[in-house]
């Protein structure tokens, strides 16, 4: 999610403050504890829109895909047992202060060496054209990772979607743009997305659903088949806005 839209792009519309929280191929369970940390530090925030997609309810726990992007929160006792369950993380990375950084001298100096890559309030700009190969490699994951929601899974967003409420957060689900085809390689796409309506029924949400939206079908926007790239996000987030503020009124 932190590719899909651009808070300071939405808050120059809609005059708030915004950020986008969003960690690359997170799962249910490591969002709920780490808005937990943030909560500890935070007041709540007034809204809190939740990104949907068709890889929520993956269960996969062999490995971390990018791994590194936890270790800032692993010195937290709560969020390293979040994590337990990943091999891609030593006891010695959980416990040793800085070992964890050990061979990530090129990840550390990122910021320096490519400051595009820079993320702006979590937003980072990926200024990639279309890349069909890439897709391609996805196409082969897309299939392999074709499932239906399991209900350990629906019960552990519930349960964080309780959090959010209990804090008395406005909720919005948001499913982002997806590329045509893309969508069609998830076989099971429509019972995910009936999934998303329901949970957005029973916590009386708005869901804003932009998989089949006229985005999905310019390849241009996107550098993958999953991926807005910062042209996709720009059209995105204006969207995004026009229609939160629809809900909102945020400006007349």
């Amino acid at each position: 999610a932190y590719a899909s839209f651009d808070p300071a792009r939405v808050d120059s519309l809609l005059g708030t403050y915004s950020w986008n929280l969003g960690v690359s191929s997170t799962r249910v369970r490591d969002e709920f504890y780490r808005y937990s940390l943030f909560r500890r530090f935070n007041p709540a925030p007034s809204y809190v829109l939740q990104v949907l997609d068709y890889n929520t309810f993956k269960v996969e726990m062999d490995r971390y895909f990018e791994w590194w992007q936890l270790y800032p929160f692993l010195w937290d006792p709560v969020f390293r047992e979040a994590v337990y369950p990943y091999r891609s993380f030593s006891f010695a990375d959980r416990f040793i202060p800085l070992y964890r950084y050990r061979g990530q001298g090129t990840k550390l100096m990122e910021p320096w060496r490519h400051p595009a890559k820079v993320t702006e309030r979590g937003y980072r700009r990926h200024d990639l054209p279309w890349d069909r190969a890439r897709w391609q490699r996805q196409e082969w994951y897309s299939e392999k990772y074709n499932f239906l929601p399991e209900q350990e899974q629906v019960e552990m967003l519930e349960a964080f979607l309780d959090i959010l409420r209990a804090d008395g957060c406005q909720l919005v689900l948001v499913c982002p743009p997806v590329w045509e085809e893309a969508d069609r390689s998830y076989i099971y796409s429509d019972s995910i997305r009936t999934c998303f309506r329901e949970l957005a029924e029973r916590y009386d949400a708005p869901f804003l659903d932009y998989t089949m939206s006229p985005m999905s079908s310019d390849s241009t926007l996107f550098f993958d088949g999953l991926h807005l790239n910062c042209w996709g996000a720009d059209r995105f987030s204006d969207s995004l806005a026009a229609d939160l503020n629809k809900l909102y009124h945020f400006v007349q």
